[in-house]
């Protein structure tokens, strides 16, 4: 039998965990979500790093597939980034971020290579778009493939299915020690007024961690660091969520605390005074008799 006096304890535990249940949810769909990672890629393009990795063979491609005498418009380096930003390049990379995901996270092996046909496709519209001469030109088979290196990745196989296991484990416990420390605690209206105090941190906390310091403090550093801002944010979906929580978490907080001050008010409103003697000729002569 849980005491009374151990509800503060219970109740802290259970914030505890149920932080841990939001932590591992945040790093599932930030991190752990194949999809996600891959919505990912057109803003992993954009980064410095990967564009610096991409580019010599993007330009390699369109030196293969433009015909003989095309000069990609004079200007072989803008071509290549013009590459780089077509859909079916991005589509292409996403593919490839998707196995690097795999490799990752569930211990798949090859090599890992860029879809040759897509790869190929925004060739073509690119030296179409930046060559008139070539306007003509047709798709063909694919062109040499693009491949990332798999020897630096990773493998974290099982990780996933840890991060989901603790995270639920963490978020039925945490569910189950919060209502009952609020349900045996003996200033409940206290109680939720420190669990409000508590989801609102995890709001400032979320938007710190999974949005502010992924988008502008990250792409300072620059590197793979860049990158891994861009996963770690995920498009900025944890903004709406992370303000939502600190919208609540204050109301819940104020809301508490104001029915334990009008239930101070009205406890002292209650409660008898002592009349008050008046005030007789003795008394105002009572200084004058020491």
């Amino acid at each position: 039998m849980i005491k009374r006096s151990s509800a503060p304890a219970v109740l802290t535990i259970g914030l505890v965990l149920a932080c841990v249940a939001g932590l591992a949810a945040c790093v599932e769909v930030a991190v752990l979500d194949q999809g996600a990672v891959e919505a990912d890629a057109g803003r992993m393009i954009e980064t410095r790093q990967v564009e610096s990795s991409l580019l010599p063979r993007a330009a390699a491609v369109l030196a293969t597939v433009a015909p003989a005498g095309s000069t990609l418009g004079g200007d072989p380096e803008a071509a290549a980034e013009t590459m780089l930003d077509d859909p079916s390049f991005t589509a292409a990379f996403a593919g490839a971020i998707g196995a690097v995901s795999r490799h990752v996270l569930e211990g798949e092996t090859g090599p890992i290579e860029l879809d040759p046909t897509l790869v190929h496709t925004a060739a073509v519209a690119t030296i179409s778009a930046v060559d008139p001469s070539a306007a003509g030109l047709g798709a063909g088979d694919p062109g040499p493939t693009v491949a990332l290196d798999s020897d630096a990745v990773p493998s974290l196989n099982g990780t996933a299915a840890a991060v989901r296991f603790i995270g639920s484990v963490a978020g039925i416990l945490g569910l189950i020690l919060i209502v009952t420390g609020i349900a045996l605690s003996e200033q409940r209206i206290r109680a939720f007024a420190r669990l409000g105090r508590w989801i609102a941190g995890t709001g400032v906390f979320v938007l710190f961690a999974f949005w502010l310091v992924p988008e502008f403090v990250l792409p300072f550093i620059g590197g793979w660091t860049e990158v891994a801002g861009v996963v770690i944010s995920s498009g900025s979906v944890f903004l709406l969520p992370g303000l939502v929580l600190v919208a609540v978490g204050f109301a819940l907080n104020f809301s508490a605390n104001r029915l334990v001050a009008l239930g101070r008010e009205h406890t002292l409103s209650v409660v008898p005074k002592a009349p008050m003697r008046r005030t007789t000729a003795d008394d105002k002569n009572w200084r004058n008799t020491a």
